[in-house]
């Protein structure tokens, strides 16, 4: 079967006190980093698809949808230097930690 990775994150608030634009330096960032990790990330052995989009209700609300052949292409994936570069700077980035969830797809029905 066919392995979906579904990444959701958000941009963090910046704290009321503040009058820096938190949230316009973090999304400009984030949306950078995350056009650099896609096409290496679509070249790699095991990528079926690697999009990166956002929630057009929910400003500021990412996700990461993502088709591998196998598992073992996934922790390839994340071993490679350019997704450690950004696994290493997104999280002060957003809200909390993030959620990735890997669904194993056994069968597709295409109607």
């Amino acid at each position: 079967g066919v392995l979906i990775v579904v990444f959701f994150l958000m941009i963090r608030r910046p704290p009321r006190s503040t009058l820096f634009p938190y949230t316009t330096l973090f999304r400009s960032e984030l949306m950078l980093m995350s056009r650099e990790l896609i096409q290496p990330s679509r070249n790699e052995d095991g990528c079926i698809s690697y999009r990166f989009y956002e929630d057009q209700t929910k400003p500021n609300h990412f996700l990461f949808f993502e088709r591998w052949k196998d598992r073992e292409s996934i922790d390839a994936h994340f071993q490679k230097n350019y997704f450690k570069v950004f696994a290493e700077r997104f999280p002060d980035m957003i809200e909390g930690k993030g959620e990735i969830n890997i669904y194993e797809i056994k069968h597709t029905e295409m109607i």
